[in-house]
């Protein structure tokens, strides 16, 4: 009998249904809760591709600039629905405050005094990717994360 439930469990991970269910944590919106960070191996290649025409122009200390504030940013997510970030952006601290929410079908919203934005996420080998739903302003685009 032991056996057999055995294969049987074996058989249900190994099907297409089971394999989804095991992987599929992003319609779970608890996943976000908690600290995350720029990638910034995924990050930079991003921001320069993405602004390839812009990029180009940019003296090399605005670079470095970039860099530092997108290492420093940190996202929290708190499963009340309440979002910050922070970074370090030419030697002063900066934050924003707001709300989140995060639907079935893989989007987030993230509001803001005045302002709101969705993101598809994306989530692969650890990391999480958000891609606007549309243009931002901003040099950064696509954001790319890890978990703190």
């Amino acid at each position: 009998m032991q056996k057999s439930l055995f294969y049987l469990l074996i058989a249900l991970l190994m099907c297409p249904a089971g394999m989804s269910l095991a992987q599929d944590i992003s319609t779970d919106p608890r996943f976000l809760a908690g600290g995350w960070k720029i990638n910034m191996e995924l990050q930079l290649p991003a921001v320069r591709s993405e602004n390839s025409a812009v990029t180009k122009k940019y003296p090399e200390e605005r670079w470095d600039d970039l860099y530092n504030t997108l290492e420093s940013r940190i996202y929290l997510f708190s499963e009340d629905g309440s979002f910050r970030a922070t970074w370090v952006a030419g030697g002063q601290f900066s934050s924003v405050s707001g709300s989140w929410k995060y639907g079935e079908n893989g989007i987030l919203t993230i509001s803001t005094v005045g302002n709101e934005i969705s993101y598809r996420v994306v989530l692969q080998d650890g990391n999480m990717s958000w891609i606007p739903l549309q243009r931002t302003s901003g040099i950064v685009h696509q954001i790319h994360l890890n978990r703190i």
